[in-house]
């Protein structure tokens, strides 16, 4: 006669296999959708988070912050 502990094993591995296994296709056919979109989806002009974006995050900073330092240095200046 088989123990609790076995019957348990059992059921969690012949009853929830499927299910985990129907889980993982669904996943594969939307992540294959998602890729299909994706290819059909033109570039963006310029793509947030490359170095363009922070390039350009950056020279505004600077520009921003040596207007506030000619600022600055004239207020103590005076």
């Amino acid at each position: 006669m088989a123990s609790h502990e076995e019957a348990i094993s059992h059921f969690i591995f012949f009853g929830l296999t499927p299910f985990l296994w129907m889980g993982s296709l669904a996943a594969t056919k939307r992540d294959r959708a998602e890729d299909a979109r994706d290819r059909r989806m033109p570039p963006l002009r310029i793509a947030p988070f490359s170095f363009h974006f922070y390039l350009q995050l950056i020279r505004e900073f600077w520009q921003i912050a040596s207007e506030q330092l000619k600022y600055y240095t004239r207020f103590i200046l005076a």
